[in-house]
């Protein structure tokens, strides 16, 4: 791929989008194209920096004079030419207007998950856009009896209030290994969407999807405006009222105290905390409301830090711990009982009451 051709891909790349393999390699080794890329980058902080003036403190627009002022439209610059344009044409002025037709323009994505029961929090999600149609199997014991579901979902569209999704669950096909262990696959001509409605799904709400041959299957998921991103079937971007610890590291008085590697617990809402027990050290529950015997700490991104009676202590999380506006209380409470092993949990905080 040469640089005319990579040139097509560099706004898709700055504003987060997947491009094809060779543009990225292509861009990665070539300086010329990543100059391009960087003075994407200067621009939109330059249409921001705008953004947040009044017209009358914006500097005055200086215009180097061209032979032929308009030919600068047909030659090569380090800044799209449609931006450049509208700089010619006036809109200077209404760069705040800009700045909200570049969010309008960008793709909207659709982050969801599934389990069979409503109340369940989802334990793995999938990241699509409009035009994501894929089949996932999935076994789950329900009432102590294992069961294995093929669901196809189909994203037709999206819009910040709604996903228009097509959805159709069957039983998955099974076959057991030499090992023992039970593998899932589609049934016999895949899963078909003939003579399946339309849903038009709300962001939050859980959408009930009837299993053929009986059961159901819970549909949760929100409609983003960036690609979020997804570490061991969880969002890196947990709802500011949501709690999520992933291979958690907890420290007091410069020594560890436990950790988890590869351990993920999910507080769904703040009626609920996470509990991590250390074993010898006892068990330390986390959540986002006080709660009896609670003290308050502060969280930031992926790390909590709170106080014992006088001593200092620190939890490391692999991701984020929770979204929203940060840094922000937390409460934590120490039950000093030695438990039986070192594990990780969530535990409604009501149960704590003394």
């Amino acid at each position: 791929m040469n640089c005319a051709e990579a040139e097509l891909y560099v706004s898709s790349l700055y504003d987060g989008q997947q491009v094809p393999p060779s543009a990225a390699q292509h861009i990665a080794a070539c300086e010329s194209c990543r100059r391009v890329l960087q003075d994407y980058s200067h621009m939109g902080v330059e249409l921001r920096l705008a953004a947040t003036m009044e017209p009358e403190q914006l500097p005055p627009l200086k215009l180097f004079p061209q032979k032929h002022p308009f030919n600068v439209l047909w030659r090569r610059v380090s800044i799209p030419r449609f931006a450049l344009a509208a700089v010619l044409a006036g809109l200077v002025l209404a760069t705040t207007a800009v700045s909200i037709l570049r969010a309008q323009s960008k793709p909207l994505w659709f982050q969801f998950g599934y389990g069979f029961h409503e109340s369940d929090e989802v334990s793995h999600y999938t990241v699509a856009k409009k035009g994501y149609d894929d089949t996932q199997a999935t076994l789950s014991f329900v009432n102590g009896a294992p069961v294995a579901v093929a669901l196809r979902v189909k994203v037709e569209s999206l819009s910040d209030d709604e996903a228009v999704l097509r959805c159709r669950a069957v039983p998955a096909k099974t076959e057991t290994t030499s090992t023992g262990l039970k593998r899932l696959g589609s049934p016999e001509g895949g899963v078909s969407l003939d003579h399946v409605p339309a849903v038009h799904y709300k962001p939050g709400e859980s959408l009930a999807i009837s299993i053929e041959g009986g059961g159901t299957l819970y549909l949760k998921g929100d409609v983003l405006d960036h690609q979020p991103s997804i570490a061991f079937g969880f969002p890196l971007e947990p709802a500011p009222g949501k709690l999520i610890v992933r291979s958690p590291v907890l420290t007091g008085s410069d020594q560890l105290l436990g950790e988890i590697n590869g351990a993920t617990a999910v507080a769904s809402d703040e009626t609920r905390g996470v509990n991590f027990q250390t074993g010898s050290n006892g068990s330390f529950t986390f959540a986002l409301r006080p709660f009896p015997g609670a003290v308050q700490g502060k969280l930031t991104c992926g790390e909590v830090t709170f106080k014992l009676a006088g001593k200092n202590f620190r939890l490391v999380a692999a991701a984020p711990i929770t979204g929203g506006d940060q840094p922000r209380f937390v409460w934590v409470r120490r039950d000093p009982q030695p438990t039986a092993t070192v594990a990780l949990g969530t535990i409604p905080i009501q149960s704590l009451a003394r």
